[in-house]
């Protein structure tokens, strides 16, 4: 995979300062060889999110998902903890849960083994006497909850992800995201381009004046109102003032906030939690790379503060948000798929400088070059 790594000349035209820093090479969205490096280096390395605290609330409850080419379960433990397994049958490699539910035990579909909640094997019919269930389990990935989200990271020595995040924790905590619940989902499962298209997209607002000039445009107006503060750490953010008032619910129960926080927040922690945060809803975009590197599922998942879906006329108020949403999504689907067609171009290697307002976008660029380029 030597031809596909990235250059010196590459790395130090993402590096330059904003207004004169070129995209990430073609190959980065198109080629399968780059993209199992960056498999390797960045999505197997770094803290992915796969679920919300309310996903697996009760302990049994389990969830079945698949992330960086790893098929997994998470459960939530007796002492309230998450664990991850490998979703993968010591045995024969077969699947051993699906879905989503309550669980007492693991018990794979084709030969029957039976795994503990903590990935041990409990049984397995017709064993030999001398064969040791105490030396196979399920193995385990690290977890780690933060905000109300749930994330597994494939590489031990990883670097715990909170400490990472104390600033953007500080500024998150008055909306007390970890006791916001999961309400509805939209889904996208043709995502037929590469994931990072759809993170660098929905990390800033500049875009909205193309794409969306009809619906988010007006509302949020990013060229005159969106302030985007210095980008450090492993995340990205920007805010608006617009808040989406003609679909804006503003009458289920909130956190109590100040006025500073009467915004629109658009948050991505890298490589893959992008986060858009008003003070009454909230919408998690999950772009989960497949095998493939013009593929991903994509979705919408809303969410709410507590005892917003319990309110008297909830339903009537969240409906024309969800199609407000959707059909932004919508819009989105067709230029991020003229986008993703022009990055076989062999004129288009470099670009041309970034506007102030995509310096998460920079900021995220050069956050990936770090990790592909680490020893």
């Amino acid at each position: 995979m030597k031809g596909v790594e990235l250059t010196a000349d590459e790395i130090a035209a993402v590096r330059k300062p904003f207004s004169q820093a070129s995209c990430l090479p073609t190959r980065c969205y198109t080629d399968q060889d780059y993209y199992e490096l960056e498999l390797d280096r960045v999505l197997r390395r770094t803290w992915l999110p796969v679920a919300r605290w309310d996903d697996i609330e009760n302990p049994g409850d389990y969830f079945t998902t698949e992330i960086a080419g790893e098929p997994l379960i998470l459960v939530r433990t007796e002492d309230g903890g998450v664990r991850c397994l490998s979703n993968i049958c010591q045995h024969r490699r077969m699947r051993v849960a699906s879905g989503c539910g309550k669980a007492q035990s693991f018990r794979c579909p084709y030969h029957r083994w039976n795994y503990g909640l903590d990935g041990q094997l409990l049984s397995g019919p017709f064993l030999d006497k001398d064969f040791d269930r105490t030396n196979v389990a399920l193995p385990s990935v690290r977890t780690e909850e933060w905000n109300g989200f749930v994330f597994v990271n494939f590489d031990d020595d990883a670097e715990p992800l909170a400490p990472q995040l104390e600033d953007l924790t500080t500024l998150l905590e008055p909306y007390e995201l970890d006791t916001w619940r999961l309400v509805d989902e939209s889904h996208i499962a043709d995502a037929t381009w590469n994931w990072k298209l759809t993170i660098e997209n929905a990390s800033e607002s500049y875009h909205h004046l193309g794409f969306h000039s009809d619906s988010v445009e007006p509302e949020s107006a990013p060229t005159a109102r969106v302030v985007v503060p210095e980008q450090v750490g492993p995340y990205s953010h920007y805010q608006s003032p617009g808040k989406f008032d003609d679909v804006r619910p503003k009458s289920w129960p909130g956190p109590e906030l100040g006025p500073e926080h009467n915004a629109t927040r658009i948050i991505t922690v890298f490589p893959l939690c992008n986060l858009t945060l008003l003070p009454d809803w909230a919408v998690w975009l999950r772009a989960n790379p497949e095998p493939a590197v013009d593929q991903h599922v994509l979705r919408l998942q809303y969410m709410v503060p507590p005892g917003a879906r319990e309110w008297d006329g909830f339903e009537q108020k969240f409906a024309p948000l969800k199609k407000f949403l959707e059909g932004v999504l919508a819009e989105d689907k067709i230029g991020l798929l003229d986008l993703a067609s022009t990055h076989h171009s062999k004129l288009a290697e470099r670009t041309a400088g970034f506007s102030p307002l995509e310096t998460p976008v920079t900021h995220w660029h050069r956050w990936l070059v770090d990790q592909m380029t680490a020893s």
